[in-house]
């Protein structure tokens, strides 16, 4: 993996596709940071390497989504210094 590819901001990172993609951009050395809504599988990513760090956020939610962006931020890895950005998140819509 080319050294410019060195954080990952991953949307929807507790399970499936979202989640395998943590593991391994993790095993890479990749700095990847996982969003999702279940905190409980969110801390079991971050456990399993250290180059993981978790936001627990849903993005469908616009003040959650704020706090997300925020977070990140003050974290040191905002949208602006990933270099991927994977959504998996499962968005619905609903009417009213």
């Amino acid at each position: 993996m080319s050294n410019a590819i060195r954080n990952m901001l991953i949307i929807g990172a507790t399970s499936g596709i979202g989640r395998e993609l943590c593991a391994q951009y993790a095993r890479r050395g990749c700095k990847v940071t996982a969003t999702g809504r279940r905190r409980e599988l969110l801390a079991s990513l971050k456990e399993s390497s250290a180059n993981i760090s978790t936001c627990a956020a849903d993005v469908v939610d616009c003040h959650a989504a704020a706090l997300l962006h925020q977070a990140l931020a003050a974290g040191g890895v905002g949208y602006e210094a990933a270099a991927r950005i994977y959504l998996q998140a499962n968005l619905k819509t609903y009417s009213v």
